[in-house]
């Protein structure tokens, strides 16, 4: 869990809260999947409950399917 009170959240860490590296972070805002504010000196900032979204929405188990199903 991220820490609330936290008004925004470095990419390192965003990448700590999701286990992954901060380049990973910084592919998946490039790629559109989280969003972070750019500040005027480069440095992305991100808003913890886009992370915590972010972070549901990649960790919902996906449906088991069986060997050679293609459905």
């Amino acid at each position: 869990m991220l820490n609330s009170a936290a008004p925004f959240l470095t990419t390192g860490l965003v990448g700590r809260a999701l286990e992954v590296s901060p380049e990973s972070v910084r592919n998946f805002v490039r790629r559109g999947l989280l969003r972070a504010t750019l500040t005027a000196s480069g440095v992305r900032l991100f808003d913890p409950a886009d992370v915590e979204r972010f972070k549901a929405e990649r960790t919902t188990p996906m449906q088991a399917s069986a060997p050679g199903d293609r459905s």
